[in-house]
């Protein structure tokens, strides 16, 4: 038994008005995991140290970016000081490091951090504006 949708004629076409539209290709993630994916890609970062934990906050951001749903934007677009911040106050408090050392390596990731926001903003500027004129030009087609 087969279930039609309205506006199918049973021949194998869709009437254009009932299928859904598709905004985007790319397999999306729900916003908590577009934030707790980085998070915990860069505790792993901080606890290899030296360069991998700058690089595992911009590589997580700005894929977290990519592949975040639209109703994450905003979450991935703050997180990136808010992750390094968390990182280094938790290896503060957790490794026992004086509290100078967790600002010299906070103060140590400000280049890539800047990196890591302007590359998120972009990442997501355009993903909102690819977004609205495939939905505005999906609504004229109809």
């Amino acid at each position: 038994m087969t279930s039609r949708r309205d506006g199918d004629s049973g021949t194998g076409t869709v009437d254009q008005r009932s299928a859904p539209v598709a905004t985007t290709r790319l397999p999306l993630i729900p916003g908590w995991l577009a934030v707790l994916g980085p998070g915990a890609v860069a505790i792993g970062g901080l606890m290899a140290g030296g360069l991998f934990f700058p690089w595992s906050i911009v590589v997580g951001c700005v894929l977290a970016a990519v592949f975040a749903e639209r109703a994450a934007f905003f979450a991935v677009a703050v997180q990136p000081p808010l992750i390094t911040a968390i990182a280094v106050a938790g290896g503060v408090f957790v490794g026992g490091q004086p509290l100078l050392s967790g600002a010299a390596q906070l103060a140590e990731t400000f280049p890539y951090l800047g990196v890591t926001i302007v590359a998120v903003l972009v990442v997501l500027g355009v993903r909102w504006f690819a977004t609205a004129r495939l939905e505005k030009r999906a609504l004229s087609a109809v």
